[in-house]
């Protein structure tokens, strides 16, 4: 039984501390990026009655005139054409021309105000030109993951990129950011930026300290620039991320609850099996206190009697933990590694310090009583 106790608290213990701790750092890892006073709307352009194909003119001209009307209200400090920094990236392959080796990279969409809007640092190169045309510059900015692959190959900046695979759609690279983390995303990825489409009608708003656009004034706002304009998407980007972290700080939650249960249930079956135990013999403690045992002594008699228990128990979860880590090496590959052994380590001492805790307490009414009373009724 005690066999039984220990190990299965080692490894729910273990379990829980373990997706507690990887929670944990998903929630406060720091993105590399600002996302506060920060929005992200997505416009929708409906067609008339007598408009068949898209206008591209009529596309162009109504996002010039959302942008330029947005950022003259005073609650608006700074706003681009681009893709929410914690929306989803698109995944592109990119084929390095001097080389013909193929990347695949994660992609967004910016414009000259992109990376100063959300706090993302140029460190060398260029920034995306003011883009007044329809068409968009074949440029592309790369992060610092993706500029240490290219450089291998050589220059980065200046290096020339294909993302068709056919040779006709090559871009070419002029700048390098710092590198940004996705929510729960625990690696930095490869990442590249191309300039923002100006028929796309999505934007990044910063808004000045303190202040913010409603979602009635917003709809006020568009109506007042033509009534085919209609809000597809507008979330502050703290709201975003709160729901992309919704299920880590649910697995947070879980898990110390289920942690503290488990190490609490291990407690009472210990201290169950133990105080059973140690009433067994009584009779036994009694008579040792009697000749003289000291307390230390009757205490070390107990606790080295249960100890072979103890390490066998936590014997057992650590074989099973060896076993799932062989057995299914790549599957649990985020969750066991040589790295996790401090915190396995920390795990055995809880359970070692309830274990220990189980031996003493039920030995109280025993060794702080004259020896008569343990005596006393013995059989």
């Amino acid at each position: 039984l005690i066999v039984s106790q220990i190990s299965i608290a080692c490894l729910l213990a273990f379990a829980c501390i373990n997706l507690m701790l990887n929670a944990v750092i998903s929630i406060t890892k720091p993105l590399g990026f600002d996302k506060d006073n920060l929005s992200y709307l997505s416009v929708a352009i409906s067609k008339t009655n007598n408009e068949e194909k898209f206008n591209f003119e009529k596309e162009f001209a109504f996002i010039n005139q959302i942008k330029t009307t947005l950022s003259a209200l005073p609650e608006v400090d700074n706003i681009s054409t681009a893709e929410s920094p914690l929306s989803s990236f698109m995944l592109l392959a990119a084929i390095d021309v001097s080389s013909n080796k193929k990347y695949i990279a994660d992609t967004s969409f910016g414009d000259e105000n992109y990376f100063k809007i959300i706090g993302q640092h140029l460190i060398s190169g260029d920034n995306f030109p003011i883009q007044s045309k329809q068409n968009r510059d074949k440029l592309l900015i790369v992060n610092e993951a993706f500029a240490k692959k290219l450089a291998l190959s050589g220059e980065v900046i200046g290096k020339k990129l294909d993302l068709s695979g056919k040779g006709n759609d090559v871009f070419t690279v002029i700048g390098i950011v710092n590198n940004i983390f996705q929510p729960s995303v625990k690696e930095v990825t490869l990442q590249m930026y191309a300039p923002s489409s100006t028929l796309a009608p999505k934007f990044l708003i910063k808004f000045n300290s303190r202040q913010h656009l409603s979602k009635a004034q917003l709809i006020k706002t568009l109506g007042n620039i033509s009534s085919l304009l209609t809000i597809s998407q507008y979330k502050s980007l703290d709201n975003a991320f709160n729901e992309i972290l919704l299920p880590e700080r649910i697995t947070l939650v879980s898990t110390i609850s289920i942690t503290i249960i488990s190490l609490l249930l291990a407690a009472l079956g210990l201290y169950g099996i133990l105080s059973y135990s140690t009433q067994m013999r009584r009779f036994e403690i009694g008579t040792r206190m009697a000749i003289g045992a000291k307390h230390g002594d009757v205490i070390k008699l107990i606790i080295k009697d249960n100890a072979k228990a103890i390490l066998l128990g936590i014997g057992v979860s650590i074989l099973v933990l060896l076993a799932l880590a062989l057995g299914f090496s790549e599957q649990l590959s985020d969750y066991l590694s040589w790295q996790l052994i401090p915190l396995f380590l920390v795990t055995l001492g809880l359970v070692s310090l309830i274990s220990f805790t189980a031996c003493y307490l039920p030995l109280r009414q025993y060794i702080n009583k004259p020896a008569v009373y343990s005596l006393r009724g013995s059989e």
